[in-house]
């Protein structure tokens, strides 16, 4: 096929499909029908298939564990009856029965006949799973086996307790078997099913195998060690080493159940662990509690003596005990990991509910859409013109971005103008409101015009802040003193008439400290104004340094400074105050190499309540200066006819 050919079919092609670049709306159209009511159906297909997957394989899981749960309660169940078989042949060869039925519940094993009823209860319901498939027979078999031991040990006399170690070994051979499938089943489960895809469960898969894994090397450790403990001293030695192993293997397995198991298993593993009985057993099987390490020990051979039992019995009660605890941790696990499998069951079967029930939707308003298609892209062009016109006409006001790419083209560029127009809107607002640092004054607008709106709002900016400026430098000299920085005597009036009226009203003291500098006049003859400015500068920096936060430090002029005190203060505190002006005024001050020296007479004068106005208090504080130079200047002088009188 030549260039031309092909170019003709391209555009041939292009006026049925949306492949050009200004394609059609029909076209359009065509593909919004074709596409979804061909393609929908068959992905929905594949997503619920694959939902129905997935709840299959959780519900498989479920059953799963399940089956689990009834194979751990068998083997516990075989425990309790192997302890409540061993600890009745005991009692009896011991002539301990009536104190172990003394102890009662505190022992929590039920008797032997209850135990085998709960045995033969959980064996006749277990399903065929893993290696027990098939070998229910085989196992109610074995258990009849080591329960015809035990009855024959119970009428037996001889105190050797042989044939009470090899029905426990019976009992224990009979439990691995459970175990086995346990962990048969658990391995399969953490292993993976077809089908579980969330994360939650597979890790929950991995602590139920980590779980069931420790519970059964606790149950053959617990095993060896009630073994050792009933042979004879000669032949415990021969079980020590396997102890050691199995103990090992435990705590193998135990290590990682501190770091990952999930927090409610950790949290019940840890309360397990510092269980008191739990803590008793790790110490009795890691130091070999009653049991002999060496060939070469001494003993009679006879087995354990009545005597003895009290001595084990604890700590054989603690390790039935740990032994519940952790057939509690997997019971929890399991459960756990139940709950979770629903769950994802659960919501497996919604999602695929939701996939059908979003195709169905879909698919209806596929056509709904074709049908009306035309009406709709006639109403947003309509849309389309009135918000052209509207903004034409001075409403800044945006539109809706919908439709095709044209429509949407077009309202894209309405709502920049509006946006601009708006943004200009906003910089005269903010300009009337005087908000002249507000950030969106500085957010210029695009374009010709935004560049010069922009310079305009900064010019006009610049001019109001440069008024607001020379406004507060001029209100700043209006009451200030321009030499020394303090507050002139027109703004000490008017903050002494209103710190007493707030007296007035509120009760208090206000208090006045007039400072007159001594020798000033000589230091400013000898040495020129400038050494006289320089000595004012410093003498108002010391007096700020010396009064409390919150009072008022002002210059009437000259040499006169005044301490405005309205701040709560008894006699002797606005005595000490007076010193501190009068102790620093009079340190030397270093003029151009030279030490200048002045001094200064405080009057001090005070008002209570308001009494007095600020010509009065300034008076009395003026008189009180006037005997401190009268005196010779240099020392403090009290009105005693104010407040402090």
């Amino acid at each position: 096929m030549g260039r031309s050919e092909g170019g003709r079919s391209i555009r041939a092609a292009q006026r049925f499909l949306p492949l050009g670049r200004h394609a059609s709306v029909w076209n359009a159209l065509v593909m919004i029908a074709i596409l979804p009511v061909l393609g929908m159906p068959l992905l929905a297909g594949e997503l619920v298939s694959q939902r129905w997957t997935e709840a299959g394989a959780a519900q498989r899981v479920e059953a799963d564990l399940r089956a689990l749960e009834a194979v751990d309660q068998l083997r516990a169940a075989v425990s309790v009856e192997g302890t409540a078989a061993a600890l009745s042949i005991l009692g009896q060869n011991l002539g301990v029965t009536s104190a172990l039925s003394a102890l009662g519940p505190a022992l929590s094993v039920p008797t032997p006949t209850q135990s085998r009823m709960d045995t033969d209860r959980l064996l006749a319901a277990i399903p065929s799973v893993g290696v027990l498939s098939g070998r229910q027979s085989t196992l109610a078999g074995e258990v009849a086996r080591v329960r015809r031991q035990v009855d024959l040990e119970l009428i037996a006399s001889d105190r050797d307790l042989t044939g009470l170690v090899a029905i426990i070994r019976g009992y224990t051979d009979f439990t691995g078997l459970v175990e086995e499938a346990e962990e048969s089943i658990a391995r399969e489960l953490a292993t993976g099913r077809e089908g579980v895809t969330t994360g939650q469960l597979t890790s929950r898969m991995h602590d139920l195998e980590a779980v069931v894994s420790l519970v059964a090397a606790g149950q053959r450790r617990i095993g060896v060690y009630l073994v050792g403990l009933l042979l004879p001293p000669r032949l415990q030695a021969d079980v020590a080493p396997q102890l050691s192993a199995e103990n090992v293997e435990y705590h193998l397995r135990a290590e990682p159940l501190n770091t990952e198991l999930t927090d409610e298993l950790s949290r019940t593993w840890m309360r397990l662990t510092a269980d008191l009985d739990y803590q008793r057993f790790e110490l009795a099987v890691d130091a070999g509690q009653g049991l002999s390490t060496s060939p070469a020990d001494p003993g009679s051979g006879k087995a354990i003596s009545a005597a003895e039992f009290p001595q084990i019995l604890p700590t054989v009660l603690a390790g039935t005990r740990t032994m519940a605890g952790l057939s509690g941790l997997l019971t929890q696990t399991v459960r756990g990991a139940s709950s979770v499998a629903r769950v994802d069951r659960a919501a497996a079967m919604q999602r695929a509910g939701v996939t059908v029930a979003t195709t169905i939707t879909l698919l209806v308003g596929t056509i709904a859409a074709v049908i009306v298609v035309g009406g709709g892209l006639r109403r947003r062009l309509g849309r389309l013109a009135a918000g052209a016109q509207r903004l034409s006409s001075g409403y800044l006001e945006s539109v809706l971005v919908e439709g095709p790419r044209e429509l949407a083209t077009a309202g894209s560029a309405i709502n920049d103008a509006v946006a601009n127009l708006r943004l200009v809107e906003r910089k005269a607002e903010l300009l009337a409101a005087g908000q002249l640092d507000s950030p969106e004054l500085e957010c210029p607008a695009p374009g010709h015009l935004g560049a010069a709106v922009q310079a305009s709002v900064t010019r006009i900016v610049d001019v109001v802040r440069d008024r607001e400026q020379l406004q507060q430098e001029l209100a700043h000299r209006a009451s200030h003193d321009a030499l020394t920085g303090l507050i002139n005597r027109a703004e000490l009036d008017r903050r002494l008439d209103a710190a007493l009226g707030r007296a007035r009203r509120n009760g208090g003291v206000v208090s006045v400290l007039f400072v007159d500098l001594d020798r000033f006049k000589a230091c400013n003859d000898s040495l020129g104004h400038a050494a006289g400015d320089h000595v004012l500068r410093t003498v108002a920096q010391r007096l700020t340094g010396q009064v409390r936060a919150g009072d008022t430090v002002g210059r009437l002029g000259g040499d006169e400074f005044v301490v405005l005190v309205e701040t709560p203060c008894d006699s002797g505190e606005l005595h000490r105050i007076a010193e501190r002006i009068a102790c620093s005024v009079s340190d030397p001050i270093v003029y151009q190499g030279q030490l200048v020296s002045v001094g200064a007479s405080v009057g001090v004068a005070a008002c209570r309540d308001g009494l007095l106005t600020g010509d009065e208090l300034m008076r009395q504080a003026d008189a009180a200066v006037y005997r401190s130079k009268a005196s010779g200047g240099g020392s403090i002088e009290t009105d005693t006819t104010g407040a402090w009188r």
